[in-house]
Parts: C-alpha cells; sequence; structure tokens
C-alpha cells in the first residue's frame, strides 16, 4: 500500500536540493534561511483566513496595557464583555483609535468598561478608559503561521498548499545562485499558486444563499 505523500520540514529541505540540483554544504546551510524568508514572503503577500487567529483574554482592574501575541502582525477586531459573561455574542466592540488620542482619553475620563483600543508599540495595545473590573477580552487577529523547523515539521501552509511553500523557497533558492533563468520559470508558478489560495479564500465568504441572490439578480 502506497501512502499519500506529505510534506514536513525534512522533506522540503530534500525536495529544495532535488530541484535546485545542489548538494554541497554551503547550499544546504543555506536552506534553514530560504525557507524563513520564503514563510515571509508568503505572510506578507497572503491575508487569508489561515492566518486568523481569535485570542480569548482577560484584563484586571487598572491593567491598560495587553501584551500582543507571538507573530502578530494585524488586529482584526477587539471586543469586550463583564465578567462572568454569559452572553451568545461574546461581548461588545471596541473601537480602534490612535495612541495619542487614547491617552488623552484616559487622562480625561474616569476607570470603566474599556471603549476604545490602539496600538502602544508593535509588541502592545492599549485600552481607554482604564478598567475599572476584570473583564474578557476576545482578539481576533492576523498572525504569522507557526514557522518550520526540524522540531516544527509541519504547519498549515504544508498541510494545506505545500507547492506554495516548494516555489517560495525556491525563488529565494534562485536568488542566492543567481539563476535569473530558472527564476523566470519560478515566479509564475508562485504566483499561480498565490493567486489560487486568495480565490480560494474570498470564496470562503459566500456561501449557497449568497450566490443564489447574486444569480438572480
Amino acid at each position: 500500500m502506497t501512502v499519500a505523500a506529505t510534506m514536513t520540514y525534512n522533506s522540503l529541505v530534500e525536495d529544495i536540493q532535488t530541484y535546485a540540483e545542489r548538494t554541497d554544504e554551503a547550499f544546504i546551510a543555506k536552506i534553514p534561511t530560504f525557507i524563513l524568508l520564503a514563510e515571509q514572503k508568503i505572510a506578507a503577500g497572503l491575508k487569508t483566513l489561515w492566518e486568523t487567529t481569535v485570542l480569548n483574554t482577560t484584563i484586571t482592574p487598572g491593567q491598560f496595557t495587553i501584551s500582543k501575541p507571538p507573530r502578530w502582525r494585524k488586529t482584526l477586531s477587539f471586543k469586550v464583555s463583564p465578567m462572568p459573561s454569559n452572553n451568545v455574542v461574546p461581548g461588545t466592540p471596541i473601537l480602534l483609535r490612535d495612541q495619542t488620542f487614547i491617552s488623552l482619553y484616559s487622562q480625561e475620563s474616569s476607570p470603566g468598561i474599556p471603549v476604545y483600543y490602539g496600538d502602544w508599540d508593535y509588541d502592545n495595545w492599549i485600552l481607554a478608559p482604564i478598567p475599572d473590573q476584570s473583564y474578557n477580552l476576545e482578539v481576533v487577529y492576523q498572525g504569522r503561521i507557526q514557522p518550520l523547523d526540524s522540531q516544527n515539521q509541519v504547519n498549515l501552509i504544508t498541510r494545506e498548499c505545500p507547492q506554495l511553500l516548494l516555489y517560495a523557497c525556491m525563488l529565494e533558492a534562485c536568488l542566492y545562485l543567481k539563476s535569473f533563468e530558472k527564476l523566470q520559470i519560478w515566479q509564475p508558478m508562485y504566483q499561480t499558486a498565490m493567486d489560487d489560495l486568495k480565490v480560494e479564500d474570498i470564496q470562503r465568504y459566500i456561501d449557497k444563499n449568497t450566490k443564489r441572490e447574486q444569480g438572480n439578480t
């Protein structure tokens, strides 16, 4: 019985050597860098449901900053609710404002349930007004997928779209090798895979009822 092929970190390293037809030590030593750059390239170009994560956390009285999760890239929404909360809808949306507005609002308002949030810096959010008690928070954000390495052999991309990662790695390998002729082969393959994923993600937001209504208009 033949087992279905799957991509892992180790198999990706082997595939890069095979497709590049290079097994010298200097090239092999650069492969982790190719994979890192490829993952960053995909993260910058792919803003899909894959990267969307829901963070549920709490804040305590007087706590007006919150640490962002590792690999955070963009905040999509913030909701807050009292503790304990038995609401079916997980909290009330709070609004995005810049740091200056939030700082001034906190100085001029009494402690209470937060109604605004913003970026304190790249690693932290700031809330206003300052919480007067403990609250539940639900944060939806886009974050970079867990990077691959010898200890983390698979991630969402290796499972759902391994060709995209391979193509991106080969682009980095071609640049390193200054193989611009082969670069012209891998670039359109990468772009096609990226475009297909973006279309697939858009279609997730359209159900059968929506399609039926569109067809009747």
